[in-house]
């Protein structure tokens, strides 16, 4: 685990608004924050917000809340521990986890599962260039024109046909039977043996963007299949062509792309990106020259995976095969790409080539200019539906109604007016009749609205004084220094809590960190300290305020212990040093009357 100074440092090393951009690139300045459409929920009306002077983010849609630690966290799924060390990483910090004997920190499931697939990826590219295991499936490499070099790249694989070796290595490893279930790579055959579900096959190692494997996807090859010790051969006994690891918690096929981890600095470079469908498409394309391409796993093209490339990308093109299949991936995956604020554009040829077998024949330039003059997402649709003004209307109509929908997908307003003129004009169909369409489409899809029309929000009751007095610290820490009040002063054990934390803080550090405060507080008080910080209170004369709010606590605190002494002594006689105490609070007390009207008290 890392220390609080070491947290503490990566957090000061990074920028959460330009952190958090990369993954909400709406973002737009909005008072003292900017704001942006939440990540974590679909919405339409930005409820999302970015504090930057506070490092902290709040959507007041869904309630998200947290520092870029806990922003990273989520949207990449990774543990606390990974998200520092992905942040240190990207801000060039070179930090070391502290463990020790006698307190270490347990290793998570994630990182088990990591592990024990990171050997198993050793173990089928040791098979694939071992002389008698991998011959035959390195004899298909060879037809397929890829080199040594880009199979060393891609850390391609062979699992033996015998359909146990693997398993019986990691075993030796020390791995348990649960862990290798668990990460997908033992199944159990019919006659109760344990085996690897890819025996026999060309492996490709299926990695995240950051360098951990998470799974693995599986070419057959038939002539090396067997049965499986007590099974009988079947006509299927080859499987499927292609076969991916099964859904871990480290692995999901609608989330992950093939080929990212190793397009990644490409695509940063040129904020552009290559979608393809199968794993020798994007081999072959990067062997050819081209590194910025990715492919799905044999899945429809998810808004998951726009997502992820959102974060690396401002442009995608889609290059899908040159057939019926091809053309329907191709516009199914034009909805996700949308929604995630893309402006995508689809390679159409006349080719039957698959996008490897071109820029094998073709060469680099050729696919460059071929992709680089690829048609945007409406000019690909309107011709794909043979569009023109001369069309029937009710065709028209059809055509219209089918791009309105995924128009309507998009975010940016800008582009959405921009496609409407340009499918009119495609369309030969008035502009006006379009929106007025497209309006009431927008209407049956209503959001939680409160009658005014507005988004609800949750119901706010009024904050105590010792909540305020919270609340002006966070929100201007200097006025939390040389504070005339205690924690015994604090009716409320949670105020009673941060006010103190907050004082270490200033003892320990000389500063104010609402982050560092959040480390130390459960999943409640994390959320309410984040709702105090991020609430967009101005104070006019903080000094003022927080002298007033002083006054109120401590007089809060007399009038209660005023009201504890008055029922004592009117039970009977008292020591007399309750009664110099209670004289005394009444003195206080009758001096605060004038200083209390119009002060609000809980």
């Amino acid at each position: 685990m890392f220390s609080r100074e070491q947290i503490e440092q990566v957090r000061s090393a990074v920028d959460i608004v330009e952190t958090i951009r990369e993954y909400v690139p709406s973002l737009k300045s909005s008072g003292r924050s900017v704001k942006g459409l939440c990540p974590f929920h679909s919405e339409r009306t930005p409820s999302f917000h970015v504090h930057a002077e506070k490092g902290l983010f709040k959507c007041f849609g869904c309630g998200e809340s947290g520092d870029v630690i806990a922003f990273v966290s989520k949207h990449e799924q990774l543990s606390f521990t990974e998200a520092v060390q992905f942040l240190a990483d990207r801000a060039g910090l070179r930090i070391e986890t502290q463990r020790s004997v006698e307190k270490r920190e347990p290793e998570g499931l994630r990182e088990k599962l990591f592990r024990v697939l990171e050997a198993a990826s050793k173990i089928y590219e040791d098979q694939l260039w071992d002389d008698r295991l991998g011959g035959v499936a390195r004899g298909y490499l060879d037809q397929r024109g890829i080199t040594e070099q880009t199979r060393q790249f891609f850390h391609l694989g062979y699992a033996a046909s015998t359909g146990s070796s693997v398993f019986e290595a990691l075993v030796k490893k020390g791995f348990s039977i649960e862990l290798c279930q668990q990460a997908g790579l033992v199944s159990r055959s019919s006659a109760g043996r344990f085996y690897d579900p890819m025996f026999g096959r060309l492996i490709f190692p299926i990695f995240d963007g950051f360098g951990h494997v998470i799974g693995f996807g599986g070419r057959v090859l038939p002539q090396l299949k067997k049965p499986l010790l007590g099974d009988e051969m079947r006509e299927d006994d080859s499987g499927p062509k292609y076969l991916n690891s099964p859904e871990t918690p480290v692995f999901s096929k609608g989330k992950s792309l093939y080929g990212l981890v190793q397009a990644k600095p490409s695509i940063l470079s040129s904020r552009k990106v290559l979608v393809m469908e199968g794993y020798m498409d994007v081999i072959g394309v990067v062997q050819g020259g081209v590194r910025n391409a990715v492919a799905t796993l044999g899945t429809a093209f998810t808004r998951d995976h726009a997502k992820v490339l959102k974060r690396y990308a401002n442009e995608i093109t889609a290059f899908f095969d040159p057939d019926e299949a091809g053309e329907k991936a191709a516009i199914r995956s034009l909805e996700p790409m949308i929604q995630e604020d893309f402006f995508p554009r689809v390679v159409m040829t006349n080719e039957t080539l698959d996008p490897d077998e071109f820029i094998g024949e073709k060469g680099k330039a050729v696919f460059e200019e071929l992709v680089g003059t690829a048609p945007d997402y409406l000019s690909f649709l309107l011709r794909i539906s043979q569009a023109s003004p001369g069309m029937p209307l009710q065709k028209k109509s059809e055509v219209a109604t089918q791009i309105l929908a995924l128009i309507a997908q998009c975010p940016n307003e800008i582009l959405k007016a921009e496609w409407m003129g340009r499918l009119a004009a495609g369309l030969g169909l008035r502009l006006d009749s379009l929106e007025e369409q497209a309006k009431k489409k927008k209407m049956g899809k209503g959001e939680n609205l409160s009658p005014g029309g507005t988004l609800r929000s949750p119901q706010r009751t009024l904050p105590s004084v010792e909540e305020e007095l919270i609340q002006l610290i966070l929100l201007n820490p200097s006025m939390g220094r040389d504070l005339d009040v205690q924690p015994s002063d604090f009716t409320e054990e949670r105020h009673r809590k941060i006010f103190v934390r907050i004082q270490d803080q200033f003892t320990r550090t000389g500063v104010l960190s609402v982050p560092a405060l959040s480390d130390e507080s459960d999943e409640s008080e994390r959320d309410w300290l984040i709702r105090l910080t991020m609430e967009d209170r101005e104070f006019s004369d903080p000094a003022e305020h927080r002298d007033q709010l002083v006054r109120s606590i401590k007089l809060k605190k007399d009038r209660s212990r005023f009201m504890e002494l008055s029922r004592k002594m009117a039970e009977g006689p008292t020591d007399t040093d309750l009664q110099i105490e209670y004289k005394e609070l009444l003195r206080r007390l009758k001096g605060s009357l004038s200083e209390i009207k119009g002060m609000v008290t809980k």
